[in-house]
């Protein structure tokens, strides 16, 4: 009975801490743009509802209030680059665990739009906090002199009919001269007749180049001439990134292209995530939604990929796929197009040769999946493995870490109470009290394993509830230059 009045308590214990371990933990990311600020609520796992926060001005300062998350204590100091922003910080709450704060104090007096204007928008699986800010300059950027205001835009959803191939393609076909490069059409691409290029100062690919490009390097210079492009148009531009598809279908060789595309991605990805010159918009939900929309089509069409653009507010989409060279063994083509989503001309177009079998190579170096019974086993075997093997690093490591010291306290304390009855039963009448100690030792280690075995219980059954099957590319294991063959 005395160890089950010592067992409740811990019980309590370990699942209060593993509610806080699985708690959402919240990002924030700041938008700047010339007639607004805006700030970004977003969750580590799982969407955030935009009831969750309350925005209201306190001295001047913009306080937003989200309840049912957790935060680490952070200064933003990114975020003084920003020509409206002279000090930001997220905090965690003091009076409740799951309740964290964004504070932001402006370089200049807000203006009463400002105050009166702020709007809270669900985007997605993020809650976007906005703040009308007229006359403010671009970020990083000087204030530009005011001018007269620009022709309506025509309604860009209405104006997204389909068409054979993009604008820009057909004007330049009727006066450049012709010879055979890839392009893409409105639906899956194909090899046709279209205008010939010239030579981009930062990327000339040959396409009878005896060797492919290198695979970090083409990556690099593609997000170098797609931000030069697309900051020639805005000052901070929106870019909609959607995921690589096929230029056309080649049968069983599909998964393998499909697997070197999200390689591809995903390099993409790393290269432009943190470029400061433009958002850079690779949602999860974005993504899914654009894969929904191709369906079982190699490539999205132009006018879907326009009209996603145009709901996700984007100024630029890009265009990717991948396919087999012709004639051309163990290469592989990457076509890439910036189009834009008020026009739809194809802003700029660019062809890079990849080598086959190191796409092939570092596709396997960075390729993981991660089932649910995998995850269960591990979970079974020891508290917090199932969570770490999901990615769960937060979650995982809490597990871990308690059932660890658990374990760690029970068997040490078998050992101490083990020497207490061998020194007790020597029958020596200055041993005698050893005897209490083995029984308290005993005590100690049995509270301690029913506390691990709580942990142990806590730690599968959240498995058991969150698992999922899922694969991922992860880069952070991924050598390129050794497998470029460099040193």
């Amino acid at each position: 009975m005395r160890t089950l009045s010592y067992l409740m308590p811990l019980l309590t214990l370990g699942l209060s801490a593993s509610l806080a371990f699985a708690a959402p933990k919240l990002k924030v990311d700041l938008e700047g743009a010339r007639d607004e600020v805006g700030f970004v609520f977003a969750l580590n796992e799982g969407s955030l509802e935009g009831s969750a926060l309350k925005a209201s001005f306190v001295k001047g300062r913009l306080v937003v209030e989200v309840s049912g998350v957790k935060a680490a204590r952070a200064w933003q100091k990114a975020w003084e680059k920003h020509p409206k922003v002279k000090r930001a910080i997220v905090y965690p709450s003091k009076s409740s665990r799951n309740k964290a704060y964004l504070k932001v104090r402006f370089a200049s007096k807000l203006p009463q739009s400002a105050r009166k204007g702020i709007q809270v928008t669900k985007r997605g699986g993020e809650v976007l906090v906005r703040l009308p800010w007229k006359g403010a300059p671009a970020w990083g950027e000087a204030p530009e002199p005011v001018a007269e205001p620009a022709p309506a835009q025509p309604n860009v959803m209405a104006d997204l009919a389909p068409a054979e191939e993009p604008v820009s393609v057909k004007e330049r076909a009727a006066a450049l001269p012709q010879s055979d490069e890839l392009t893409l059409g409105a639906g899956a691409a194909t090899l046709e007749r279209s205008a010939t290029k010239a030579p981009q100062s930062f990327a000339a690919p040959d396409a009878h180049s005896p060797e492919p490009h290198e695979l970090r390097r083409i990556h690099a210079e593609l997000a170098l001439a797609q931000t030069q492009v697309a900051r020639s148009v805005s000052a901070v531009p929106r870019v909609l990134a959607l995921p690589f598809g096929l230029l056309e279908a080649s049968g069983a060789n599909d998964e393998t292209l499909k697997g070197f595309a999200r390689l591809s991605c995903a390099l993409l990805d790393e290269q432009m995530i943190a470029n400061p010159e433009l958002l850079w918009l690779n949602s999860a939900e974005v993504r899914s939604d654009a894969e929904q929309l191709r369906y079982q089509d190699t490539m999205l069409s132009v006018p879907k990929a326009r009209a996603l653009a145009a709901h996700e507010g984007a100024d630029f989409v890009i265009r990717s796929g991948l396919r087999f060279e012709p004639g051309r063994a163990g290469i592989v083509r990457l076509n890439t197009q910036l189009i834009s989503t008020m026009s739809g001309e194809v802003t700029e177009e660019f062809n890079y040769f990849l080598s086959e079998a190191k796409m092939r190579q570092a596709f396997e170096a960075a390729w993981r999946e991660r089932t649910r019974t995998g995850a269960i086993t591990r979970a079974a075997l020891f508290p917090g493995w199932g969570h770490l093997h999901q990615g769960k690093k937060a979650a995982g490591w809490g597990y871990a870490g308690v059932g660890a010291a658990l374990a760690a306290g029970a068997v040490a304390s078998m050992v101490a109470s083990y020497l207490a009855r061998q020194d007790y039963l020597e029958s020596d009448p200055s041993t005698a009290h050893r005897r209490a100690d083995a029984n308290a030792h005993t005590d100690r280690a049995n509270l301690l394993w029913a506390g691990y075995g709580a942990t142990w219980l806590a730690s599968l059954l959240s498995t058991v509830a969150t698992a999922k099957d899922h694969s991922h590319i992860d880069l952070s294991s991924l050598d390129l230059e050794e497998i470029e063959g460099r040193p």
